[in-house]
């Protein structure tokens, strides 16, 4: 049994196997799966779309009790998730997500000329900065300084070598942020920042970070991708489960881009309290994690 879920209903406008097994190539969890084994449900199945609750529980019952009954071979089309049917409660379903070309954009927001930067913006709480000062503008953090121009200069020279993560923590002011900035400027990358506020209000969080993510390592630029002051973002007492699942989340995700020779994601992450993350999350600290941390000392010029 699968669950398609979908971001867009054009993509059941044309529901060709090709264009199905493109959408679900654009999901992050898909690796595992064998396409020949989709085409099998998809040819095979019979196609509910936009089922009721009651409907899936039916289909669910019928199943259990007859699990080589037809109604076994069933793919569910839906804009919702089965967790949202079946919740706190085991479903029988492979769930798989159905990304369109434009992703994260509609297509009908692409044909009314809606700007893909406040898509980003508005669904996954990531604005775009055009960095505008490369280190010249930076003032002392000389081990900092030498460490970026020693790498810069080895991928430079074509070597397989590139920054994965990287961790700044200082008093507030001490020119955290700008020092990223001047990162991505000195290396031609994109750059870009989680506005936080907004981000942790979203629907689902650890999903929105799985769309950016994905969306980053699809561009043809390679991105920093800034997180300030990221101690704010989590309650590292591990009473807020939202918060929780977020973390555990990015935690993932860093491990994707950490081990991915060819991942297209700069991740830096910058704090003005680093014992709050110390004392209750050493994980996020581990060696591995980031490619070095470095305390930022004095103001940007």
């Amino acid at each position: 049994m699968l669950w398609l879920q979908i971001d867009d209903i054009e993509l059941l406008r044309d529901f060709s196997k090709e264009n199905i097994l493109s959408a679900i190539h654009r999901n992050s969890e898909y690796d595992g799966v064998k396409d020949e084994y989709i085409l099998d449900l998809i040819e095979n199945a019979k196609i509910v779309v936009e089922p009721t609750d009651a409907e899936l529980r039916e289909i669910v019952k019928s199943t259990i009790k007859s699990p080589e009954a037809k109604n076994s071979h069933i793919v569910v089309i839906s804009f919702k998730s089965p967790k949202q049917t079946f919740w706190k409660s085991d479903h029988p379903f492979l769930h798989l997500r159905l990304r369109n070309e434009h992703f994260p954009m509609k297509q009908i927001e692409k044909d009314i000329g809606i700007s893909e930067e406040s898509v980003l913006s508005e669904k996954l709480g990531f604005r775009m900065v055009e960095p505008k000062y490369g280190f010249e503008s930076v003032a002392g953090n000389f081990r900092l300084k030498e460490y970026i121009s020693r790498l810069k200069f080895l991928t430079d020279l074509g070597l397989p070598i590139s920054l994965s993560a990287l961790m700044f923590f200082g008093t507030a002011g001490s020119g955290k942020t700008h020092v990223a900035q001047a990162i991505a400027k000195e290396f031609g990358y994109k750059f870009g920042y989680l506005d936080l506020p907004h981000f942790m209000t979203l629907p689902s969080p650890t999903q929105a970070i799985d769309e950016l993510f994905d969306f980053l390592q699809d561009q043809d630029q390679r991105c920093v991708l800034l997180i300030d002051e990221i101690e704010k973002m989590f309650d590292f007492t591990g009473n807020d489960l939202k918060s929780k699942n977020v973390f555990g989340k990015l935690l993932t995700r860093l491990n994707d881009i950490y081990n991915d020779p060819k991942n297209n994601i700069v991740f830096i992450a910058t704090a003005n309290d680093i014992s709050k993350i110390v004392e209750f999350a050493p994980e996020f600290m581990r060696k591995g994690r980031f490619d070095e941390i470095f305390k930022i000392h004095s103001k940007c010029f």
